[in-house]
């Protein structure tokens, strides 16, 4: 995570005497994942906004998070999978989250008036976490920390000058594909196997210059 954070950096630096202006950005996020934990999370998200090229152009850095709430049945279980009969059935409280840098390549398709389209390529880390709380034993439990990395595809729409000149309202979606590793069977990594996200993504940009 710190790794790509530095290269976000110094992609930005490298790019500064390039610009023609620059956005930064608020967003709402709601996420639907293949992963049993995350589930289908809501979130919020940050974003920089680089025009290239005469705005035909752009590269955004994003940094979002996305979480979720669920209760089940089930078990506490901690380090390596017992025997059934060693653990308790009880309600379990879930809390889980995603945090995820994001470097998108955007291409203007279409523009109409202050209306514009863009098709996006981006490079995604994302750090998955989460807690597990038995409601009854009150028995706490850290879910396996995993990093990944993957691509994603994007469509975004921008309406600019809203209200004013340097107001925007921006709505994107996105599909992420983060991939899979290798990890003890016996220990159970709810994060492990490839994760597929489908964002919709809805906020206001602020042109600085």
């Amino acid at each position: 995570m710190k790794s790509f954070s530095v290269i976000l950096f110094l992609i930005f630096i490298s790019c500064s005497r390039l610009l023609y202006s620059q956005d930064i950005g608020l967003y709402g996020i709601k996420a639907f994942t293949n992963n049993y934990e995350l589930r289908n999370p809501s979130g919020t998200g940050v974003f920089l906004s680089i025009p290239l090229n005469r705005e035909h152009f752009r590269i955004n850095f994003d940094y979002m998070v996305l979480f979720n709430k669920r209760t089940f049945t089930g078990r506490i279980i901690s380090g390596f999978l017992p025997p059934e009969a060693l653990s308790e059935t009880e309600k379990i409280k879930s809390n889980s989250q995603c945090v995820l840098f994001d470097l998108t390549f955007l291409l203007k398709a279409y523009q109409w008036k202050t209306n514009s389209i863009y098709l996006g390529l981006g490079f995604n880390t994302a750090r998955f976490s989460g807690q597990r709380k038995g409601l009854t034993t009150g028995l706490t439990k850290e879910l396996w920390g995993t990093t990944k990395v993957g691509i994603s595809l994007g469509f975004s729409f921008i309406k600019a000058q809203l209200f004013t000149e340097r107001l925007n309202l921006i709505t994107n979606m996105k599909y992420r594909l983060l991939n899979s590793g290798e990890f003890a069977t016996d220990v159970e990594n709810t994060f492990n196997d490839q994760i597929t996200i489908f964002e919709i993504q809805a906020g206001l940009s602020y042109r600085l210059r």
